[in-house]
């Protein structure tokens, strides 16, 4: 009985059988030119394309002003830290620096202003506790003497010498004094209390003037590196309008094998791969797309006819394979609005297979393939039975 091959046609693309290099922006860009084509060969350090470099540009001029005015800043603050005056050069100052000239004064004549209301009231203070400790030494002078009038006016009062109202003068009078000086010292400790408030409140004044510059100065110093860090960034970035192969890689040729459909004037995305790159010389397979009806056809190392679409089989012939891998699970894209369900497969390509006709370097990844996989063999006489028999299973049916 005559037998023919059973055969599961798929469609696939010639891949390579490492991973592509990836070139792409750090940032979403404008892009100017795309200076290679599709199967272009390029080197390390080869242009690719050009993005457009104004945000950049602009960026680094934000932040370098930034920088400027933060490092003014920070001037402007030590020198309220040591005590110091603030200066700018004579000639050439930008208006960071004299906005923080301006600044350094105003702040300088409030806290010079606080500091003089503050001492006003010490010297206040301080004079009317000397006049008073003046008269305290007066005053305990005079009530020492009293005390020795007392003394002699009770002695002459006890010999009979003196009447007793001129004893109860004497010590009328020293109690006067002695109300006095107590009076005086009373106002002398209140006047010391006020000028160690005083004295306190300069301190305090003081303290919490440089404690203020110290926490501006951690903030201003903390936003100057974030700012060099991003400026750093943003340098980088400008530095980047130009997409080149990787200076790092290893010099040889690379294959372009995938542009983003992207025009000039439109927007490159970040993090989108804009352009592939692949070495050359490097080991070719065929990515297939394997019908869901046709899955259980299938097993690995079954063997497959590639047929390249940019050489016709008929002249050129075709390349022979074996189904390497088939994906565990399914895959389902919509194609014309229709929901189409497929494996993935990959189909290695025998080291010794060649077309007739074609250099060997003349294959590059991405071109289009039909792939013929032999997955057995059918009796001829079986194409015309299974029909009926599927027919006939049906008509048997009760409804």
């Amino acid at each position: 009985m005559t037998k023919v091959d059973r055969i599961v046609e798929t469609q696939g693309r010639l891949v390579t059988t490492v991973e592509p290099i990836v070139i792409q922006p750090l940032q979403s860009s404008v892009i100017r030119e795309i200076r290679v084509r599709f199967g272009d060969r390029v080197r390390p350090g080869q242009t690719l394309a050009i993005l457009d470099g104004t945000f950049s540009e602009a960026e680094v001029a934000k932040l370098k002003d930034g920088i400027a005015a933060k490092r003014a800043a920070l001037a402007r603050l030590e020198a309220e830290r040591n005590g110091t005056e603030y200066e700018i050069p004579a000639t050439g100052a930008d208006h960071y620096q004299v906005e923080q000239l301006h600044l350094f004064v105003s702040r300088r004549r409030e806290q010079t202003s606080k500091r003089a209301e503050i001492q006003a009231e010490l010297r206040q203070a301080e004079a009317e506790a000397a006049t008073n400790r003046v008269q305290l030494a007066s005053v305990s002078s005079k009530i020492e003497l009293l005390e020795r009038l007392t003394a002699k006016a009770q002695e002459l009062f006890d010999r009979g010498s003196q009447s007793e109202v001129e004893l109860l003068n004497a010590r009328l009078k020293l109690l006067e004094e002695q109300t006095i000086l107590d009076n005086l010292q009373a106002r002398i400790r209140e006047f010391d209390e006020g000028i160690a408030l005083s004295r306190e409140k300069l301190a305090t004044l003081d303290a919490s003037f440089l404690s203020e510059v110290d926490e501006q100065r951690v903030v201003a110093q903390q936003e100057v590196g974030q700012l060099q860090e991003e400026l750093a960034k943003a340098l980088r970035l400008e530095e980047l309008v130009e997409l080149v192969v990787p200076e790092h890689l290893p010099d040889q040729e690379y294959v372009v094998f995938e542009i983003a459909e992207r025009t000039t004037g439109s927007v490159a995305q970040e993090d989108q791969p804009l352009i592939k790159l692949i070495p050359v010389d490097v080991p070719l397979e065929v990515e297939i797309e394997i019908a869901a009806k046709d899955i259980g056809y299938l097993q690995l190392q079954d063997p497959a006819k590639i047929k390249l679409e940019a050489f016709t089989y008929q002249k050129h012939g075709y390349l022979e394979g074996k189904l390497r891998t088939i994906s565990e699970g399914s895959f389902t894209e919509k194609r014309a609005e229709t929901p189409i369900t497929f494996f993935r497969g990959r189909v290695s390509i025998d080291p010794d297979s060649r077309l007739d006709g074609v250099p060997e370097d003349a294959l590059m990844p991405g071109m289009a393939t039909g792939c013929e996989i032999r997955v057995g063999e059918r009796r001829v006489l079986e194409y015309v039975l299974y029909p009926l028999i599927r027919q006939l299973d049906r008509s048997v049916r009760e409804p």
